[in-house]
């Protein structure tokens, strides 16, 4: 019973350090600063728990480490600094024969959770918190072989069964919270992201159709000057970089209009092969620029419903992200795919790729990874796009590793199949 209470000490310590790091984590809404805030977390955490343990024997101290360990380990990776951490702290409190049970222990657990780190993150928030507490158990488990080799004694069942019980309590607890805290935080992201587009979309919407009459009759009025037969070759270059420009203008000014509200205008069945050949050849220049080897792997079998014109604008803005973000060469992949009533486009480069942070930001209203260069209307558009025809994107990007657009549409009934 007196172990029991220990380790409910323990465990309350960690809980209450949990809540003032959410706390912190709602006033600093920086994806940096909450890394740092996690980290620190996890050793402030190692440390309280070894500093407030009990003693098993003489040389074996009892406590929760494991659990920030665990956590820290499988959200945070580095599970060997955490490790190394209270190894240290043991070190300080004394070298003896509970020393070498928490290095093996530690460096045990450690690797344990190195192999499954990249596994981990790909499960759902769910299956996350199950894996965890089952870790928990997994790591109580070595943690009492290692005392019984080390020690030459045996404890019953009222020490171990309080242990396991506590310690798959609070690696349950502080897992739950942390996916509620993702949850919430991802939430407030695409609110904040929601209010910021809406806001746009109303600007787009009032002043668009204002601004693009003048300079629809300004072109106009330009090409009618380029026919004039006593122009010289100057001022026919100015008349077409004017007109060029007045293009350019049009363009933002239509990417306003798609983004407040997508006109879904015709819908027909488009191949989507036949929208890429199109957007490459557009792009060659571009492509033959900066070296770009194009690998096309077409097995989709299936057409899209879709506004084709719309399509086109949407894959045209995702390529062409895509080539800019090789300036020195490399590979441009498009694929096609059916799975599962889904037809499935992958677009991927081997560009310099985005962090998290950019990821996270990236679709929003001006925002744009190419700084000084270009509206972030592009983005915009396709994300626009895609959802009004009842698709999703997903973006996978790491620095120095690419970036890889993952396009779904729904495969509906009146989607034929392409013979």
């Amino acid at each position: 019973m007196e172990m029991a209470k220990h380790l409910l000490f323990n465990l309350s310590l960690l809980l209450v350090l949990l809540f003032f790091m959410q706390m912190w984590f709602e006033k600093n809404f920086s994806y940096n600063k909450q890394t740092k805030t996690a980290y620190m977390y996890g050793i402030i955490a190692i440390v309280l728990c070894m500093l407030f343990s009990s003693y098993l024997n003489p040389g074996v101290r009892m406590d929760l480490r494991l659990v920030p360990l665990i956590i820290s380990g499988l959200y945070l990776g580095s599970a060997f600094l955490f490790a190394g951490v209270a190894i240290f702290v043991r070190a300080i409190i004394d070298f003896d024969s509970g020393f070498l049970v928490t290095v093996f222990l530690n460096l045990s657990v450690a690797l344990l959770l190195l192999l499954v780190k990249p596994y981990f993150l790909k499960l759902t928030s769910k299956n996350r918190i199950v894996v965890s507490i089952m870790l928990s158990i997994i790591a109580s488990m070595i943690f009492s072989a290692f005392v019984s080799i080390f020690t030459q004694l045996a404890y019953g069942l009222q020490i171990w069964i309080p242990y396991f019980i506590i310690a798959a309590l609070g690696t349950g607890i502080i897992a739950y919270s942390i996916e509620s805290m993702h949850s919430n935080m991802k939430m407030r992201e695409q609110l904040l992201k929601s209010k910021r587009i809406e806001a746009v979309s109303q600007m787009g919407a009032a002043i668009s159709h204002e601004i693009r009459n003048p300079l629809t009759s300004a072109r106009g009025f330009l090409q009618f000057l380029n026919e004039g037969k006593n122009l010289d070759q100057t001022q026919r270059m100015y008349i077409e970089i004017a007109i060029s420009e007045l293009n350019q203008a049009e363009e933002v000014i239509g990417n306003y209009l798609t983004f407040a509200k997508p006109a879904i205008e015709k819908v027909e069945e488009v191949n989507s092969h036949w929208i890429f050949h199109q957007i490459l050849s557009e792009l060659s220049p571009m492509i033959s620029n900066q070296d770009i080897k194009i690998v096309k792997k077409f097995t989709s079998k299936s057409t899209l419903v879709a506004d084709k014109e719309m399509l086109r604008r949407c894959f045209h803005n995702l390529i062409k992200n895509n080539i800019e973000s090789m300036p020195e060469g490399g590979n441009l992949t498009i694929q096609t795919s059916d799975h599962k009533g889904l037809v499935i486009i992958t677009i991927t480069d081997t560009g310099y790729g985005m962090s998290e942070e950019i990821l996270n930001r990236l679709g929003e209203p001006f925002y744009s990874t190419t700084e000084g260069h270009g509206t972030g209307l592009g983005m915009m558009v396709a994300h626009s796009i895609i959802r009004a025809m009842n698709g999703t994107i997903e973006i996978i990007s790491k620095p120095k590793h690419g970036t890889q657009f993952i396009v779904k549409f729904p495969n509906t009934e009146r989607t034929r199949r392409v013979i």
